[in-house]
């Protein structure tokens, strides 16, 4: 929705299962709108926003990734060119992870 401002991102729930999203940093706008209309209807999100101060990336992306029910990749021309993203799709499919893909634009 474009326009609109967003909140400072909630905090989600460690003990319960979560959704992992997967997304390019340029698109964060448009995805903190569609991952708060989840959240607002009751999902756990991880996204990382959600990461300690100090942690080791690898570590804590390995470990949400690892620990969600979901993948939920966020799918744009920023999005597959940046090598973390890709990782973290890759490390998904590693641990049998259900991934949903959310074509945001047109991506080739």
């Amino acid at each position: 929705m474009p326009g609109m401002v967003y909140k400072k991102p909630w905090s989600y729930d460690a003990g319960k299962p979560h959704i992992f999203v997967c997304y390019s940093h340029v698109d964060r706008s448009a995805v903190l709108g569609q991952i708060r209309i989840l959240h607002d209807a009751g999902f756990n999100i991880w996204f990382d926003e959600g990461m300690h101060a100090g942690s080791e990336w690898p570590e804590e992306l390995a470990n949400a990734i690892s620990g969600c029910e979901s993948l939920l990749y966020f799918v744009t021309p920023d999005s597959v060119a940046t090598r973390n993203c890709r990782d973290e799709v890759q490390y998904a499919r590693e641990h049998k992870k259900r991934i949903v893909v959310v074509h945001l634009k047109e991506t080739k």
